[in-house]
């Protein structure tokens, strides 16, 4: 993307940090407009995405495909729109984006990948019992591998190499979108939000559908 490009759309989960959100849509704005919607999900929903996807899809331009970037929970909402909307949508860029801080890491963690995040890995992190319980509730029933066998647009994943937690995940992510690439940044956990402009790098770099 340039600054003639498509415009960005930011997708971050309503758990992201404020200020880390201003200071990445900042960055990205160094390469072109950004628009952040608003969006939630109805946890009692048969299906969590379709009304968060209907209401952003139905506020963007006509004319102008968006190259998405999607953090954390995000991401799994710019699945989710590219698999729907996939003329509305130029790329993806997707990154997990986990806030590094104790309890609070384990209920960000991405809930896109189900089945993905292996159940020692969050045993590792020392959460009680009904944490552990509750995290497993979100990741297990959102499988993303649906909708990311269904994006044919460039996808992104964006992994920072010294972040353990978020390898297994970041990888089988990027192995199930079809035309999907991993891009290894050399940063460890929290990397988004502490160095917002690395991931504003790898959405510059993202080349357009077409």
């Amino acid at each position: 993307m340039t600054a003639a490009g498509p415009a960005v759309l930011l997708l971050t989960s309503a758990s992201a940090p404020p200020a880390g959100v201003d200071a990445l849509r900042t960055a990205l704005a160094e390469h072109g407009p950004v628009a952040v919607p608003r969006w939630g999900v109805d946890p009692a929903a048969a299906d969590p995405l379709a009304g968060p996807a209907a209401t952003v899809r139905a506020g963007l331009d006509a004319s102008a495909p968006v190259v998405v970037c999607g953090v954390g929970a995000g991401a799994l909402l710019g699945l989710r729109l590219a698999a729907v909307a996939p003329d509305r949508v130029a790329g993806l860029v997707l990154a997990t984006g986990r806030a590094p801080s104790g309890r609070r890491l384990v209920r960000s963690v991405h809930r896109g990948v189900a089945d993905l995040l292996p159940v020692p890995v969050l045993q590792r992190l020392h959460a009680d019992e009904r944490t552990l319980l509750r995290t497993l509730d979100l990741v297990r029933p959102q499988d993303a591998r649906a909708d990311a066998a269904r994006v044919r647009v460039p996808a992104r994943v964006a992994w920072g190499r010294h972040d353990p937690l978020d390898r297994l995940a970041a990888h089988r992510l990027a192995a199930a979108l079809p035309a999907g690439a991993l891009v290894a940044v050399d940063a460890g956990p929290g990397w988004v939000w502490r160095e917002p402009e690395r991931l504003a790098a790898v959405v510059a770099d993202e080349p357009a559908a077409g």
